[in-house]
C-alpha cells in the first residue's frame, strides 16, 4: 500500500510539471496567438518605415490665368482672361517622411499676347517670370494606411515671381516683383513619371500704385527622381 501511494504521488507530480512546461511553450494555453509571442513592449511589431531619400522633381506644363480684379481704365485696358503661359521648373526636396520640405525655381513665359493698349501690351514671349520658391510635399502613402504605392502626392509652394516685360520692339520695359501661393496634386503612372494639376494665386504691383491679382490654373508632366544612397 505504501509503495502504491508513493508511486501515485510521483506520477501526479510529473503530470503537474509537464502541464506547466506545456503552458509556458504553447501560447494557446495562456491566451496568446503565435504572432503575439515575444516581450510585452512589442518585439514582433512592424518596424518604422525609414525616411524617403533626397528627391528631385521637374515640371513642364502650360496654363492660363483669370483677372478677377481688372484695371480696365484707359491706362491698362485689361481683359478678364490673362495670357496663356508655359511653365518649366524644378524643385529639390530634402529627405523626410510625412512632409517633405524643398526649394525650387520656375521659369514662365506667355504664349499669347496680353490685350492692352500700345503702351503696356506684351507680345508673345514678351513676359518672362523667374520664381524662386519654398515647396512642401505630402506623399499620401505616408498618411493613408491603405495606400501601398506612391501614386498620389500633394504639393504646396510659396514664391516670389519676378516679371521681366518687353514691349513690341523687344525692349525691356518694366520689372515687377510679386508674391505667389499655389497648391498642386501629382498623379504618378510610373515610378518617375506622372502628371500634375495646379491652382495658384499671384499678386503683382503695377505702375501708379495699381494692384494686379491673377488666379492661374495649369497642368503638365511631372518627372520625379529619388537620389538613392
Amino acid at each position: 500500500m505504501r509503495q502504491t501511494f508513493v508511486i501515485s504521488i510521483v506520477l501526479a507530480f510529473a503530470f503537474v510539471s509537464t502541464a506547466r512546461v506545456h503552458a509556458q511553450v504553447d501560447p494557446e494555453l495562456v491566451g496568446e496567438s503565435p504572432s503575439d509571442s515575444g516581450y510585452a513592449w512589442g518585439e514582433g511589431a512592424r518596424p518604422a518605415e525609414p525616411e524617403d531619400p533626397l528627391r528631385i522633381m521637374a515640371f513642364l506644363g502650360a496654363g492660363f490665368g483669370f483677372r478677377f480684379i481688372r484695371n480696365i481704365d484707359p491706362e491698362f485696358q485689361q481683359e478678364f482672361l490673362a495670357p496663356g503661359y508655359l511653365d518649366l521648373g524644378a524643385a529639390v526636396f530634402l529627405p523626410g517622411a510625412e512632409i517633405r520640405h524643398g526649394f525650387g525655381l520656375a521659369l514662365s513665359t506667355n504664349i499669347s499676347p496680353d490685350v492692352a493698349n500700345a503702351t503696356y501690351a506684351s507680345p508673345v514671349l514678351g513676359q518672362w517670370l523667374v520664381t524662386p520658391s519654398y515647396h512642401f510635399l505630402v506623399p499620401l502613402r505616408r498618411v493613408l494606411s491603405d495606400m501601398d504605392h506612391d501614386w498620389v502626392q500633394l504639393q504646396g509652394r510659396v514664391g516670389v515671381p519676378i516679371v521681366f516685360s518687353t514691349n513690341r520692339r523687344g525692349e525691356l520695359s518694366t520689372v515687377t516683383v510679386g508674391g505667389e501661393v499655389a497648391a498642386a496634386a501629382h498623379f504618378k503612372f510610373l515610378a518617375g513619371l506622372g502628371a500634375y494639376v495646379e491652382v495658384g494665386l499671384a499678386v503683382f504691383g503695377g505702375t501708379n500704385s495699381t494692384f494686379h491679382p491673377v488666379v492661374g490654373v495649369d497642368a503638365g508632366l511631372l518627372f520625379d527622381y529619388e537620389v538613392l544612397p
